[in-house]
């Protein structure tokens, strides 16, 4: 929001020095002591070129009678520029931007949850997506916690078992966080809570930005030359960062005693 507002401030500044610029070749126009004369092409109405033509240099016959002694007539011919305003690019960004914000905004509503069963029944599918979403929270990671939504995303594929992903829309965004901080009590869980995974509604540049950070976190652990320390991600989007541990090695056969 704050690189948001700065944006704002940039884009008010520029354009009021735009304005400026513009009333100052404004009264630069009034002050010469001649005739102008603006012929625009159909093209456009951008910033002209002030040519003079040899006709008018001579002297234009149209010319009002009693201003000959202001000098020629000067012809200010209008071309269409190639670029666009520096100021309409500007004010694309900032919509951009907006639209970004507003997108960010709706989506810290929202939880994701991959690997959870879904019937195939269309009717109780509904239902027994609530009922089991109900469970996770109050049961296992013990929060009371509301949601306006809850659907699957994208279309049933026929041909494998795997559930889509649900989603859910919380009633407080505050509740994210909360449940997101929560998810390790699901270790001990039985099978079936352990092999799902709770995210943000992430967009595909964040995902992107956590994939980089993985990456960066394999690339770190593979530098290790001793192999005795590994790097990994913690914690949850956009607070994330890379840590680095020492590599536990257990020995199998020590457990299999």
């Amino acid at each position: 929001m704050e690189k948001l507002v700065a944006i704002e401030k940039k884009v008010t500044s520029l354009e009021s020095k735009i304005d400026t610029v513009k009333e100052d070749q404004k009264k630069q126009l009034q002050q010469v002591g001649r005739a102008i004369v603006i012929r625009e092409d159909l093209e456009g109405d951008t910033q002209g070129s002030g040519e003079v033509s040899e006709e008018d240099k001579r002297g234009n016959s149209d010319a009002p009678e009693g201003d000959s002694e202001q000098g020629p007539w000067i012809t200010v011919t209008k071309r269409k520029s190639k670029t666009p305003k520096f100021a309409e690019i500007l004010k694309e960004a900032l919509t951009e931007q907006r639209k970004a914000v507003d997108e960010q905004e709706k989506r810290s509503y929202n939880l994701i949850v991959h690997n959870v069963e879904e019937v195939e029944q269309a009717d109780k599918r509904k239902e027994h997506d609530m009922e089991f979403i109900e469970k996770l929270f109050n049961d296992h990671l013990e929060v009371d916690v509301k949601f306006k939504e809850l659907y699957r995303l994208g279309k049933k594929d026929t041909s494998t078992k795997k559930g889509r992903p649900l989603k859910i829309v919380l009633e407080r965004k505050e509740d994210r966080a909360i449940i997101l901080n929560r998810l390790p009590k699901l270790k001990k869980a039985e099978e079936k809570l352990r092999r799902i995974s709770v995210t943000a509604d992430l967009s595909r540049e964040e995902r992107e930005e956590i994939r980089l950070l993985v990456q960066e976190a394999k690339n770190r652990s593979q530098q290790e030359e001793t192999g005795e320390f590994i790097h990994v991600v913690r914690g949850t989007y956009p607070k994330m960062y890379i840590v680095k541990k020492r590599h536990i090695v257990r020995n199998i056969q020590e457990e299999d005693r």
